[in-house]
């Protein structure tokens, strides 16, 4: 196994997981990584670009009702190396959240023996930042932490953040057993680093969750030199899909 710069892991060491099972339910039910923010691109697609080259496993985590036929081209155009199926714990098979991708990642990653850690970052994040990977590390080894997440502008990005592996157990009965769904309370278990952001444009934690950040994002996209213009209303797909 070859050794990585000084100030990041080892190759291998380290996998990515993109959650992209949520259900976009402020933007009409569309599936968030197959939106075009004005770059001819799916937004999953522009996220995996934005991180590439990744020094290790890299993941998609999916809802279970997710249409993978239309996820087919953005995994083949990118390095994906295992698509995840959100961890089914509803009875009712409902959504249990972005702590589901987590668990899937991570239960994902503990089966390749040199991965140690787990960074998650989700699909809705045009603008994530590239060297997301060093920023997290350092604020890790700095701390003598079990992992870390990012801050910005005093906020907690809980969703973006290093994680080891070795607790996948734990968050597993965590959700089974006493019902844990939201991602802050488990990443204060976790003793995670802050990772601090300065306050750069355009925001690389802008997330895309209903129409005024689409069209926020597109403005931003549309802005930057080469760029597409961006379409001037609705919920573009590419391949379609969704509600009409």
């Amino acid at each position: 196994m070859t050794a990585g710069p000084p100030t990041g892991p080892q190759t291998g060491h380290v996998a990515l997981c993109v959650l992209a099972g949520g259900a976009g339910r402020r933007l009409g039910g569309r599936d968030k990584a197959m939106l075009d923010v004005g770059d001819g691109r799916p937004l999953l697609s522009r996220v995996l670009h934005r991180l590439a080259p990744w020094p290790g496993p890299v993941m998609v985590s999916v809802h279970a009702t997710t249409d993978r036929a239309r996820l087919a081209a953005v995994l083949t155009a990118n390095r994906v190396d295992t698509l995840v199926t959100d961890a089914p714990l509803e009875a009712d098979d409902a959504r249990a959240g972005p702590l589901a991708g987590l668990l899937a990642g991570l239960e994902a990653a503990a089966r390749d023996p040199a991965v140690r850690w787990l960074v998650t970052v989700p699909t809705d994040l045009p603008f994530v930042s590239p060297d997301l990977l060093g920023r997290l590390w350092r604020a890790r080894v700095t701390a003598a932490a079990p992992g870390a997440c990012a801050v910005s502008g005093g906020r907690r990005q809980s969703l973006v953040a290093l994680w080891p592996v070795s607790r996948a157990g734990d968050l597993r009965t965590a959700m089974r057993t006493e019902g844990v769904r939201r991602v802050g309370d488990w990443a204060a278990r976790c003793d995670l680093a802050e990772a601090r952001w300065p306050d750069p444009t355009p925001d690389p934690f802008l997330n895309i969750n209903d129409p005024e950040s689409l069209a926020a994002a597109r403005a931003l996209v549309s802005a930057t030199a080469g760029a597409r213009a961006p379409p001037p209303q609705g919920f573009p797909l590419i391949g379609g899909g969704g509600r009409p």
